[in-house]
């Protein structure tokens, strides 16, 4: 995480977070029975660079973010997903000891449409993500 102070409350925040991507692929008879089924995964990295407009308050400073997500992807076991997004959250942030800060964020993003992989044939993840993070800085 990498946090800029600008003036007037706002900063741009950009994160790193390793998120692997989770699908099951079965092949099906011309019957209709499957003929094997295997789990896979792809691995990928986020990167959500984001405007964050904090509130002045003494405590704890309530703080809303937005701007894109891109995200980096190995391992792709027949899949394509998507490389671009866009985030919205809002949280709070509050010091703990010392300079100790922990910040709660709740984030949603909505990823752009799949690519096709191998002649159209592939999973097609999830665009819709929300999660719950907590960033701890110093």
């Amino acid at each position: 995480m990498m946090d800029v102070r600008l003036p007037l409350h706002l900063s741009v925040e950009a994160d790193a977070l390793y998120r692997p991507l989770n699908y099951t692929f079965a092949g099906v008879n011309p019957n209709g029975t499957l003929n094997s089924v295997s789990p896979a995964t792809v691995v990928t990295w986020e990167f959500p660079v984001l405007a964050k407009y904090s509130f002045p308050m003494r405590i704890a400073k309530p703080f809303l973010v937005l701007g894109p997500s891109f995200r980096a992807a190995g391992n792709l076991n027949q899949a394509s997903p998507s490389n671009h997004g866009f985030t919205a959250g809002a949280g709070m942030e509050a010091h703990l000891v010392g300079k100790l800060k922990a910040a709660p964020v709740v984030r949603y993003t909505r990823w752009a449409a799949d690519g096709n992989f191998a002649g159209g044939i592939g999973p097609v993840f999830i665009r819709d993500q929300v999660e719950i993070l907590v960033g701890l800085s110093f």
